[in-house]
């Protein structure tokens, strides 16, 4: 193996059809920050996620365990730094996002993922690159297509937040969407308290 091949996470292997998947069950509240011109579960079948489908074959809907895993996962990629390390956000781009609470229906069962939050990885044959590669996009699309495909029926996948594996995040594959609700909040510019202990959290200022 090469240092530029040793750099990227494989494929999925070919006989993943055939492994016990790393399961678990996960409880509601997720939550989910997103265009507020768009209904929270609303599954996007474009491949523009880390897990979304290589080609449209599965819709995705993706949550953080906490608003601030929520934020970071939506802002944590395009930044500006000044000279003390701050990151700056736009109001504009702040008052275009709602935080949803999102749950599950009152009849509904637990909802089942494929753990990739630690040993789960290597049960599957994957390591953290899997969950953090930025240079091949391509390759994660492959291996949840892949666990979208397997017998087992996972409704997604669990994984650590890029920006702070301290969190947890989920991407819901759209046949689980059905069993869930969600209950729309405010937009962040309005949400005082939770606006300013996120950005003091993560070193934001607002331009």
């Amino acid at each position: 193996m090469t240092v530029e091949e040793s750099r990227h996470h494989h494929d999925p292997p070919h006989d993943l059809p055939s492994w016990r998947l790393p399961m678990v069950e996960t409880h509601p509240p997720w939550i989910r920050c997103h265009s507020g011109r768009r209904n929270a579960l609303d599954p996007n079948r474009r491949p523009v996620g880390r897990f979304s489908a290589p080609s449209g074959e599965y819709g995705v809907v993706y949550v953080a365990t906490d608003p601030f895993g929520a934020f970071i996962e939506t802002f944590g990629t395009p930044m500006q730094r000044n000279h003390q390390g701050f990151r700056f956000v736009s109001s504009t781009e702040l008052s275009m996002k709602t935080m949803s609470r999102i749950e599950t229906r009152s009849n509904g069962a637990p909802l089942r993922l494929v753990d990739l939050t630690g040993n789960g990885l290597s049960q599957i044959g994957a390591d953290s690159r899997l969950t953090t590669m930025t240079d091949r996009p391509d390759v994660p699309k492959r291996w949840a297509l892949a666990l979208y495909r397997h017998s087992e029926q996972p409704d997604g996948l669990l994984y650590r937040v890029r920006h702070d594996p301290s969190r947890t995040a989920v991407t819901f594959f759209d046949r689980a969407v059905p069993r869930l609700r969600a209950n729309a909040e405010d937009n962040l510019l309005v949400q005082d308290h939770l606006l300013a202990a996120i950005l003091d959290h993560y070193r934001f200022g607002v331009m």
